[in-house]
């Protein structure tokens, strides 16, 4: 993963649309890793100018989005994870983002924690936590999510890694 982020910083260049970012990364990650390593990424750029935000989803979960006309699933298209095929390419969208919304990326390892059960904790118990709370801080919203997702969990060492980024527009 840090040669991944620090890739990312290299090709992530003033005038690069995410798409061709998440290009660049598939070819270099496929031909430096062996065929079973790939990872899932969604890459985006936020305007402030106008909020919106420029995106290419590979193979992540989409952000979910919480603004003033209720929650969504934004950036819906996921093409495959990168180093996965050689020369893939990948699609681009632009979302629009009003005044104070909840942008919310997420690993599976949010929604696929697993209680005692083996039921999923699954991305409506995190839609309905970030909407509950989406008027509290950052911070706080991010506390609530990982304290219900450990609770959820029963406290037991995690199944995997347990990633929540929370951005909001101003």
């Amino acid at each position: 993963m840090a040669g991944l982020q620090a890739s990312v910083r290299s090709l992530a260049l003033p005038g690069v649309a995410p798409c061709e970012v998440n290009r660049r990364l598939n070819d270099m990650l496929h031909q430096s890793t062996s065929a079973s390593r790939y990872a899932t990424l969604f890459f985006g750029l936020y305007d402030p100018q106008d909020r919106s935000l420029h995106y290419s989803n590979a193979g992540h979960f989409p952000p979910i989005h919480i603004g003033a006309h209720g929650t969504s699933r934004t950036c819906r298209r996921a093409d495959l994870p990168i180093g996965l095929m050689p020369s893939s390419l990948y699609g681009e969208g632009r979302r629009e983002l009003g005044l104070g919304d909840l942008l919310a990326l997420y690993t599976d390892g949010v929604v696929e924690t697993p209680n005692a059960g083996g039921e999923e904790f699954g991305s409506a118990r995190l839609v309905e936590i970030l909407t509950r709370h989406q008027d509290a801080s950052l911070a706080d919203m991010l506390a609530r999510v990982i304290e219900a997702v450990d609770g959820w969990s029963g406290g037991g060492p995690p199944h995997d890694d347990v990633t929540l980024v929370l951005a909001r527009t101003r």
